[in-house]
């Protein structure tokens, strides 16, 4: 699945004024629509019809804009994620879904040693 688009609606949200409501004819929502028909061949009334009754709650979106943790260095986040144990896991998990993983590579573009990195 590629999430580019999400991520496009994500940042609208983000960046869209304190109002109630989603903006159909905003330039950036007609876009987000736009390529959500032609890439993935969604269903424009259905997309304009979920959009619209969507609502923009700032709170929310302060809230998911602000860590819950302090800002960690690369050293300080490496000591907790690079571990021997995670190392491990994410190999066995890669060798026992290598076809399925390979599979998603091939329709995504992503590479499977991001997909797992990701996991």
């Amino acid at each position: 699945m590629n999430f580019r688009p999400l991520a496009g609606l994500a940042l609208f949200l983000l960046i869209a004024p304190p109002v109630l409501a989603v903006d159909l004819e905003r330039p950036e929502v007609a876009a987000f629509i736009q390529q959500m028909v032609k890439e993935h061949d969604y269903d424009r009334e259905a997309l304009r019809d979920i959009l619209g009754q969507a609502q923009i709650k700032r709170s929310i979106i302060d809230l998911i804009s602000k860590p819950a943790e302090k800002t960690l260095t690369w050293a300080e986040y490496r000591r907790i994620f690079l571990t021997r144990e995670r190392i491990g896991a994410g190999a066995r998990f890669w060798e026992q879904n290598r076809v399925a993983l390979e599979s998603v590579s091939r329709e995504t573009g992503v590479p499977v040693e991001i997909i797992v990195g990701i996991r």
